[in-house]
């Protein structure tokens, strides 16, 4: 697991090499001694250029990306096959979350991993990402390729969050955004848009919608979801 705010995420107590070496020990049966040099290889695959330094830096000494490599590095250490990414790259400024990006895809690459990010940048979804699953009120609403799901969108959401991208090309006069407020979570019968879809018709308010395919691997709940923007 990686987390959003690698201080938050990392002891301020321990070093670096503390931290990695104890998760290593923990998960892996392997003596401190072993320990320890893989996590000095491990800091050398996610970019630390003095990883024995390293080892004895507290989080409050390096920079929020280090840190974050840091983070990356305790979560690859004990070669798993499923790594999850909770805004990775929200706290860190846009250079380092290109870096941080190429980081996590060489990561799933060099280790044979499945990489599972969770994102409100459909930046980075694009960036780093196979497939995506969009989520309204904790239900799934649409889920597909990612080029499907960015150029025949079929939920009202998705279209949604796609016409309010910004695009540094593009002079708009105002800014596209998603109207209404999200509705309580609590309430779960029908479709968790219907109060702020605008393409909503009588069926909506009455029947759940079903979950439905509209290409190979490309769902949409929506009573709607045939229907091309």
């Amino acid at each position: 697991m990686v987390f959003q705010n690698p201080l938050s995420a990392l002891n301020p107590v321990m070093t670096i090499g503390q931290q990695l070496t104890e998760v290593i020990e923990l998960h892996r049966d392997v003596g401190q001694s072993d320990a320890e040099k893989i996590v000095v290889d491990t800091l050398a695959a996610v970019g630390f250029p003095d990883p024995q330094q390293a080892l004895r830096k507290y989080p409050h000494e390096l920079s929020g990306g280090m840190n974050q490599r840091a983070l990356v590095a305790m979560a690859v250490s004990c070669r798993p096959s499923l790594m999850l990414c909770d805004e990775p790259t929200s706290a860190l400024d846009v250079s380092t979350q290109a870096q941080i990006l190429s980081l996590l895809v060489d990561m799933r690459e060099r280790y044979g991993m499945s990489l599972l990010i969770i994102t409100h940048n459909p930046g980075v979804i694009a960036e780093t990402c196979e497939r995506v699953a969009v989520m309204y009120g904790g239900k799934i609403v649409e889920i597909g390729a990612v080029d499907e799901i960015f150029n025949d969108s079929r939920h009202p959401y998705t279209r949604g969050l796609i016409k309010s991208m910004v695009r540094i090309e593009k002079r708009v006069e105002h800014f596209e955004t998603v109207p209404g407020e999200v509705s309580s979570a609590r309430d779960t019968s029908l479709c968790p848009f219907l109060s702020r879809c605008q393409v909503a018709v009588e069926k909506c308010r009455h029947v759940e919608p079903p979950l439905v395919p509209t290409a190979p691997g490309h769902t949409a709940l929506c009573h709607r979801a045939e229907e091309k923007s």
